[in-house]
């Protein structure tokens, strides 16, 4: 977070990505608004599990443990606003077991977007198996089929933000990706 950008809280997250890696767990990273970076230039020494998505939309793969294919769709903001539809920017979903679509952004309303505004048809015609959203701090579904989840943060930035935070644990179910919401604030 730019705004209270610290060394220790940069070295706490590279030691999180340490320990994943340790269990071999990918991560996939996709810098937001209130962390935006130039890709190129990004000065933080990451461990190889970490997969940074670009500042234009790309297509990372993930080979699961039983030999499925996973496309994960995403980008990074390269600075703080972004007015241009991004999600336009994403291709169609491919010929793998699941394509998962990660967008930083808000919906589409007026005038005054500057958080990579789309619309959900847009990305309901993508046909992704799911959609992991960022930008707003507040969890929900926005669609059900396929599911369009914000997934808020784990606890509130502010006293503003109030009520009960967490995070989705997405699991297979009957070959769908079926979203769990879990507080963990406290």
């Amino acid at each position: 977070d730019r705004e209270h950008h610290g060394v220790a809280a940069e070295d706490f997250f590279v030691k999180q990505c340490q320990r994943l890696d340790q269990h071999q767990i990918p991560v996939y990273l996709s810098y937001g608004n209130h962390d935006y970076q130039d890709v190129a230039t990004d000065p933080l020494m990451l461990p190889g599990n970490v997969h940074v998505f670009d500042n234009k939309a790309e297509t990372k793969y993930l080979q699961l443990a039983d030999h499925r294919q996973v496309a994960l769709t995403g980008f990074s903001y390269g600075n703080r606003w972004l007015e241009d539809d991004v999600a336009l920017a994403y291709p169609s979903r491919e010929n793998v077991d699941f394509h998962i679509g990660l967008l930083h952004g808000a919906i589409s309303q007026g005038t005054d977007n500057h958080y990579a505004p789309f619309q959900i048809e847009e990305l309901v015609d993508k046909d992704y198996d799911y959609w992991a959203l960022g930008h707003i701090h507040k969890h929900g579904i926005i669609n059900q089929q396929p599911p369009i989840v914000y997934c808020g943060d784990p606890q509130g930035r502010h006293i503003n933000e109030d009520g009960e935070h967490g995070c989705y644990l997405v699991e297979e179910e009957n070959g769908r990706l079926v979203p769990h919401f879990h507080p963990v604030a406290t």
